[in-house]
């Protein structure tokens, strides 16, 4: 086999060799301003008949700047016959353990965490 056959059939590798070094020197970073956000959580269902008013009151924060809003859909209130598409078990676990992190009773929708 000639030399250049072998560098030709090795270009390959050594391109993703190359190209795997560069994606691995990379780096991502992320701070904060002077300020960090306000992080307002709202813990919300499609079932919950008190809910649209506070999913309405959230959309007011969203637009603001130092706010970061947020809308987790608890699963909870499925088994009544309204099921939320947005709900999953992961929100409702996550409503959980907060709840257990602040020393509450009980979990409820809607629920307002603030930072």
């Amino acid at each position: 086999m000639s030399p250049t056959r072998s560098i030709l059939r090795l270009a390959p590798a050594l391109a993703g060799i190359c190209l795997s070094s560069a994606a691995l020197a990379q780096t991502c970073e992320v701070r904060s301003g002077p300020k960090p956000p306000a992080v307002v959580e709202l813990y919300t269902s499609e079932g919950c008949s008190s809910c649209p008013p506070a999913d309405r009151w959230l959309s007011t924060l969203k637009p603001q700047d130092g706010v970061l809003a947020l809308s987790f859909h608890v699963n909870y209130w499925n088994h009544l016959g309204w099921r939320d598409p947005f709900a999953t078990p992961d929100t409702t676990a996550r409503q959980y353990r907060l709840k257990e992190a602040l020393g509450g009773k009980y979990v409820y929708t809607p629920q307002v965490v603030h930072n």
